[in-house]
């Protein structure tokens, strides 16, 4: 019962503003009331030292969770080019050495790719919701579509400006902001985690 009830309150384990605004987004119309670092006066950077999504996004959830009494959201996302073997993968944000650099981490991925005819790429997000008790659930989605040849749009963050969505028929920066987050990978991975939260409610109540 205890967990259908803090089920509405949550902290997000990033200090990223571009993410957090895309999360809040998603989280808030489904009714929960969402935390940032900031609110809790928090000051905490995880080193995302796992070689998967899921590691990093269970590193972040479990660093925070040790501090508060709220259920706490880890993020792990990036952009994967099956050409490049994957990258760059959990690696997206310090692809280019210094961690956050959109312009360098842009350029070094378009010159990796300049002689590459297969372009297709997909975004990744794993998200891993920890209650204090150390119980979690995870969920996962993806974003498919491919890399352009040049930068595209303004709006959105990261790889946004050369990542094209055959949805929308635009890249992500060329999309509004509600047109990113219909089809986006983020969207993909709230709907996962809370169906399976959802699942794991239900078959608790049905043993009542």
């Amino acid at each position: 019962m205890g967990k259908e009830v803090i089920e509405k309150k949550l902290l997000l384990s990033t200090s990223n503003e571009d993410k957090t605004h895309e999360l809040k987004s998603l989280l808030e119309p489904l009714g929960h009331t969402v935390y940032t670092l900031k609110d809790y006066g928090l000051k905490i950077r995880v080193e995302a030292k796992g070689i998967t999504f899921f590691q990093n996004a269970l590193l972040k959830a479990q660093a925070v969770s040790k501090v508060v009494d709220i259920p706490v959201l880890g993020d792990e996302s990036g952009l994967v080019v099956p050409a490049l073997n994957g990258e760059p993968g959990v690696y997206s944000a310090r692809y280019a050495g210094e961690i956050h650099n959109n312009v360098a981490n842009i350029q070094l991925l378009l010159r990796k790719m300049e002689n590459i005819t297969d372009r297709e790429a997909y975004m990744q997000t794993v998200l891993v919701l920890m209650y204090p008790d150390g119980q979690y659930y995870y969920g996962e989605g993806s974003a498919r579509g491919s890399i352009t040849r040049s930068r595209r749009g303004f709006n959105g963050f990261g790889y946004d400006s050369v990542f094209y969505s055959p949805q929308l028929k635009k890249t992500f920066a060329e999309a509004s902001f509600v047109e990113k987050q219909s089809v986006s990978h983020r969207l993909q991975a709230v709907n996962d985690l809370f169906r399976k939260v959802n699942e794991n409610v239900g078959a608790m109540n049905s043993k009542k």
